[in-house]
Formats: C-alpha cells, structure tokens, sequence
C-alpha cells in the first residue's frame, strides 16, 4: 500500500486494486462447504476465517443465501486464516434474529448458539495468546460482544463434522512451518503449501475437485 503514497504512485497492481471490481484487490483465502444434511436445513463449514473475512461475507453470503455458520476449520493459526474470528459473532449473537428467523433455532439445536471451532493442538497454542478473550471468554472486557466459539482440537487421521467426514493432511508451508489441508469426499482443499509431498499427492488420489493455491507465475517464493 506504501507504493500508493509514492509521488507519483509507483505499482501498476495496487494502482488496479483501487478500481471497484478489480481482481487485484484481494482478501485472505477462505471457503465455505455446504451440505445437506439428513435432519433439516444446511450445514455450512466454513475453512478459515482471515483478516478480510467481514468483507468477503458480506459480498458472497447473501449471494449464496448462506445464513448461519456452522462449524469453523483451521488449516492453521496464521492471521489470513485467524484474524477474522471475532468477526463471527454476528452468527453467534441469536438474539439478532426475528423470533419467526429458523436460524436461530437450528443453531441453539446443532450448537447451543455458540460456533465450534476444530483446529490442530498446536493451532489452539497459538489463539490461546492471539485471540485469548475468545478462547477463554473470563478475560473478555465489558462493554461489547465476542463471539461465542467452541475449541476442538482435530486428530491427524479422519474425523468428523456435522455429517461430514474429513482427511487432514500436513503439507509444507515454508522450510520451517506446515499447515494442513483437507480432504471431504471428492474434494480437497490447499490453501497454503509451498509444496505437495508425495504421500499428501497418494491421499489426493480419485478426488474430482482440487482448490489449490498459486501465489506466483514462474518464479518461487519462501513459504
């Protein structure tokens, strides 16, 4: 953002992000898996909920009529995945609901109202000291409110959510750090890997739709 400051503003893509509908003007990846599930209305999955979460919800929700959030998964604990979780309590508030509103009454049935949260241990290390008020809701000042969520920790093998059965795998992000992604029946999802290992390519086997990420054309970058 500093080059638009410049005298005279120096990069051609933020000069393009400052158009309304640019592509150019990006968010933090994120993604919501929605399915039917046997005893009424749809369950929303939300993977990831980063710093421009707000902004992306308010576009493509209503487009979607995608009206509760009920589950959130982590693939890791960094800010474009994190930073938008106080941004949930607008789905954890229920009493923002008409009385008439079903939501309100799907979400006290499947959550009692708060959002539950699956994340790998090391992941809930780090919102511990990120996002503290919300893990542990006794530090929360007065004055306003925060998100109801639900810690859970996931395993390394599969498990589910809601109806939904779910196959984490670890894939590099950077040298030094990995982060996951996820694999839901014939679909999987990586959002942030600096490669693909061969035994994650062996578990990718038979999918029909891959969601992965590609920061750069042809030249590398660290994580």
């Amino acid at each position: 953002m500093t080059c638009l400051t410049a005298i005279p503003p120096s990069c051609p893509v933020c000069i393009d992000a400052m158009r309304p509908g640019s592509k150019n003007r990006r968010r933090n990846t994120s993604i919501v898996v929605r399915t039917h599930q046997s005893d009424g209305p749809p369950f929303n999955l939300l993977i990831d909920a980063g710093k421009f979460f707000y902004h992306s919800a308010i576009e493509w929700f209503p487009v979607h009529s995608i009206g509760t959030v009920d589950a959130v998964l982590l693939t890791h604990s960094h800010a474009d995945c994190t930073g938008g979780f106080d941004d949930l309590r607008d789905w954890t508030n229920v009493a923002r609901f008409a009385p008439d509103d079903p939501r309100a009454e799907t979400m006290m049935e499947r959550n009692g109202g708060s959002i539950p949260v699956y994340l790998r241990p090391e992941d809930l290390e780090v919102v511990r000291k990120t996002s503290y008020y919300l893990v542990d809701r006794s530090q929360m000042t007065s004055g306003g409110t925060v998100a109801f969520l639900d810690f859970n920790t996931i395993p390394s093998e599969t498990f589910s959510i809601g109806e939904l059965m779910i196959t984490p795998f670890a894939v590099p992000h950077g040298h030094t750090y990995v982060a996951n992604g996820y694999r839901i029946g014939d679909f999987a999802y990586i959002s942030d890997a600096s490669e693909i290992p061969r035994n994650v390519l062996r578990q990718l086997n038979g999918i029909d739709t891959l969601v992965l990420d590609a920061l750069r054309w042809g030249r590398s970058h660290g994580s």
